[in-house]
């Protein structure tokens, strides 16, 4: 699965995945399901210091059901000079946050 990220609030929409992915080292991808038994994603990608990008991944369903996917981009530039990702959605702050209605059926 690749993710393509477009700001449709843009005329004409913008595709910033590219900058996303020439950035990698300063965003990650955190994708949260309503219920770990609905779905899970896992991580292809990676950046240069080994960590998740989310741009490439896989999606793997479990049960048949209802539920919600929370899609969050998190930007994690330096401070001051200190790199600020580690793999984990806690330091930086959020550029993108949309949740998705997901119907899975097995």
């Amino acid at each position: 699965m690749d993710v393509s990220l477009l700001d449709e609030s843009k005329t004409p929409v913008k595709d910033i995945t590219e900058e996303v992915e020439e950035e990698s080292d300063e965003h990650l991808l955190v994708f949260t399901p309503s219920s770990a038994a609905l779905m899970t994603y896992t991580y292809g990608d990676k950046d240069a210091n080994n960590f998740p990008i989310g741009i490439t991944g896989s999606l793997k369903t479990f049960v048949s059901g209802t539920g919600t996917l929370q899609v969050v981009l998190r930007h994690q530039p330096p401070v001051n000079g200190m790199r600020q990702k580690n793999g984990t959605a806690t330091p930086g702050s959020t550029d993108v946050d949309v949740t998705f209605n997901v119907t899975v059926s097995n």
